[in-house]
């Protein structure tokens, strides 16, 4: 009996040296405890609590900034709606209609809607009429009809032509003068064709639009004056021409560029040469349309 009281003796205080052993789970103090423990998350969850606990403390009412950003998306949410509540046609006028309205002609009208390159005007036709941005000034370059209109503006407009078959009504703040038909054609201008004694009508900070006999005015781009030959070794080149203001004389100009489609010239102030490829005037002096004539494709249309 002495033998096995012995050997437990020894065993207890063999566990008792040794510690608890590694593979007993440890006893808590409360099931819930124990469950949250054994519950595994994955770490994304942790991070969405964050997340969603600083977005109520953003929009909070004692976060100074959290109410500063509800007041610019409430300013927000009030502009898109008065976008979408756009102005109301204005009633029907015999005059104003597609087959009636000719070029030249004023209205009123108010704008109904806005574009970056435009804007559209009721004024009693059929369809609503575009005015582009080219169209709003004769004096500044407007980059966006946003700038100088709003939503509801009244506002007098001349039309530059009307298609009852394609249902198109083109507009103009600026006045439009009949078309002369005893003028050339733009159809009838070759690329690099020599023009003499031409006439500036209008003068914008990067551009100026020239008289050259045509139907519509050409468009001469300051990257298209060129610069004079150096006098001597190290001087400073010089612009062939300084746009001034309307009135002013070209003695001698080419054609750069011509677009039938959009019944567009674009004149340039370097004779034909190497030296309107030259990449240091004003950078690239040659159209999209000098590249697809050349590859021998369809020429491509050319933009401002």
């Amino acid at each position: 009996m002495a033998r096995p009281l012995t050997a437990m003796l020894a065993l207890t205080r063999a566990a008792a040296f040794l510690g608890p052993s590694p593979h007993k789970k440890p006893t808590v103090a409360t099931p819930m405890l124990a469950e949250r423990e054994e519950k595994w998350e994955p770490p994304e969850f942790e991070e969405n609590r964050i997340k969603a606990r600083k977005r109520q403390e953003r929009f909070s009412p004692l976060d100074k900034a959290g109410a500063a950003r509800r007041l610019m998306l409430d300013a927000q949410r009030q502009m898109k709606e008065r976008q979408r509540q756009r102005p109301a046609y204005l009633p029907l006028k015999p005059e104003a209609s597609l087959e009636n309205a000719t070029a030249g002609q004023w209205f009123s009208g108010v704008v109904r809607n806005l574009k970056p390159h435009g804007a559209w005007v009721s004024i009693g036709a059929e369809v609503d009429g575009f005015v582009h941005c080219r169209d709003m000034s004769d004096t500044d370059f407007v980059s966006d009809s946003r700038e100088v209109l709003r939503l509801g503006d009244e506002i007098d407009v001349c039309v530059k032509g009307a298609d009852a078959a394609k249902r198109v009504l083109s507009l103009s703040m600026l006045q439009v003068e009949p078309v002369d038909e005893s003028r050339r054609a733009v159809s009838t201008y070759s690329v690099d064709e020599r023009l003499e004694d031409v006439a500036v009508t209008r003068v914008t900070p990067h551009a100026a639009f020239v008289d050259v006999g045509a139907r519509v005015p050409a468009y001469l781009h300051v990257a298209d004056i060129g610069l004079l030959p150096r006098r001597k070794v190290g001087a400073a080149r010089v612009p062939r021409l300084k746009l001034e203001a309307p009135g002013q004389s070209i003695q001698e100009c080419w054609v750069k560029a011509v677009d039938v489609g959009r019944d567009r010239l674009r004149l340039t102030l370097v004779p034909p040469g190497p030296e309107r490829d030259d990449p240091t005037l004003y950078g690239r002096r040659t159209s999209p349309l000098d590249d697809a004539e050349d590859d021998g494709a369809a020429p491509a249309r050319w933009t401002d």
